[in-house]
């Protein structure tokens, strides 16, 4: 869930009248548009703001969300254009340095030929306040800190309607922090390709080849303290398959092995196994089950498809990560969902920073940390326009070995509701 925040008098006048405009809008259009606008009002409750270290004192605080969304599902021809659109001022009860307004934007074109050419093409933008527990190198500093991310990426594909499909594309993605994390942004982009082979509708081998190159432009050696930057090149060689057994269950895998060279941060050059797994179960009519495994690094890293992602923590080196969910659709209109994740890093503090003037550790320093999360919540959609939400989660995370600055022992737990309005 997002953040949220308690707004002024005002504002509440204002978005009651949007949600009431947007409601009685939903309920005079007989066909649904392709477009669509509307407003979001949520309030959280967070036990531990800064992800506090365990053992020491904890600020929580109940935040306000209120929020703009929009967005478009438009046919064209044989393919499809999809935006989202998403703003939210977040305004916090006590700690008010921390307001801040986020916003999430993205656009994708899925398009075919009359003959064997497809593909598709897809780019975002999004802005957040930097999450607390990914500043352990501030040694508990609440300070106020963003980070923006923006890319794209686009795929083709030839031969989509035969045994044998050729497939490439690339991507590009970066991540800016501010002051004083700015020594964490990353550029990134990538080139792809590979063979497909699909026999029948249940089953499908991918070969493939894919070259990445990146850098940390503001990296500082903590020998000269000087801002060298780290250029890495990457190297994976992969094996995906997709597998539906039945018309209940699919399981999409993917195994590569990976080659990591860093111009700067030569304890991260390493040869390893790298992978995704994906398991999707309709148990009945009104449940499924997914469950989900990966490990990788964090320079490079991609999803099962193709792409790249930032990770805000560049302290990762490898992460492991195990997740089940499970939904219920209750009745037609009400829907009960509760996940378990649990993940472990090996870190090191090659972006450790420290305050007040001190400069960067020169040492590197390495350990282990293990987060787990679960998560409850319930949806209720009211109309096609109106929809309730709640949820609650509860965060812990333990460590091992020399982390130091750069990771700690904290929980935290989450909980509030959603009220969201959309005029079709």
């Amino acid at each position: 869930m997002k953040s949220a925040r308690l707004p002024l008098p005002r504002r509440h006048v204002a978005v009651a009248s949007c949600l009431a405009f947007a409601a009685i809008g939903s309920n005079a259009q007989d066909e649904p548009s392709p477009y669509w606008i509307g407003v979001s009002q949520s309030f959280t409750h967070d036990s531990n703001v800064f992800r506090s270290e365990s053992g020491t004192p904890k600020a929580d605080d109940w935040i306000s969300s209120t929020g703009l969304l929009a967005g478009l599902d438009q046919p064209l021809g044989r393919g499809m254009l999809s935006v989202d659109l998403a703003a939210n001022h977040n305004k916090y009860k006590n700690l008010e340095q921390l307001d801040n307004t986020d916003h999430n934007a993205s656009v994708k074109l899925d398009w075919a030929s009359i003959e064997r050419l497809s593909g598709d093409v897809r780019a975002y933008h999004r802005r957040s306040l930097q999450q607390y527990e990914q500043q352990a190198g501030s040694g508990g500093s609440s300070a106020r800190s963003a980070v923006t991310v923006r890319g794209g990426a686009a795929q083709l594909r030839l031969g989509v309607v035969t045994r044998w499909t050729l497939e490439g594309g690339g991507a590009y993605d970066e991540s800016e922090h501010q002051a004083p994390f700015d020594n964490r942004n990353l550029r990134q982009s990538s080139v792809n390709a590979g063979l497909r082979f699909r026999p029948s509708d249940l089953f499908s081998w991918r070969l493939g080849a894919r070259h990445s190159e990146g850098k940390y432009p503001r990296f500082i050696d903590p020998g000269s303290l000087l801002v060298v930057g780290d250029e890495f090149k990457r190297d994976d060689v992969d094996l995906t398959t997709t597998w539906a057994p039945t018309g209940n269950s699919t399981l999409s895998a993917r195994v590569a092995y990976t080659r990591e060279d860093h111009s700067a941060l030569s304890q991260r050059s390493a040869k390893f196994w790298s992978g995704l797994l994906n398991y999707d179960w309709k148990l009945t009519g009104k449940t499924s089950m997914r469950f989900a495994l990966s490990h990788d690094s964090n320079a490079g890293s991609a999803d099962i498809d193709y792409g790249l992602y930032s990770d805000q923590s560049n302290d990762t080196q490898r992460r492991t990560t195990a997740q089940a969910s499970v939904r219920w659709d209750a009745t037609s209109k009400i829907m009960v969902y509760s996940s378990l994740s649990h993940s472990r890093r090996k870190i090191d503090d090659a972006f450790f920073l420290t305050f007040e003037g001190q400069p960067p550790s020169p040492q590197f320093a390495s350990g282990k940390d293990r987060t787990t999360t679960a998560t409850l919540g319930a949806k209720y959609q009211f109309s096609r326009g109106l929809g309730f939400a709640c949820s609650v989660s509860h965060e812990k995370r333990s460590v091992s070995g020399d982390t130091s600055g750069v990771s700690y022992p904290y929980d935290f737990t989450t909980g509030g509701c959603n009220v969201q309005f959309v005029l079709r």
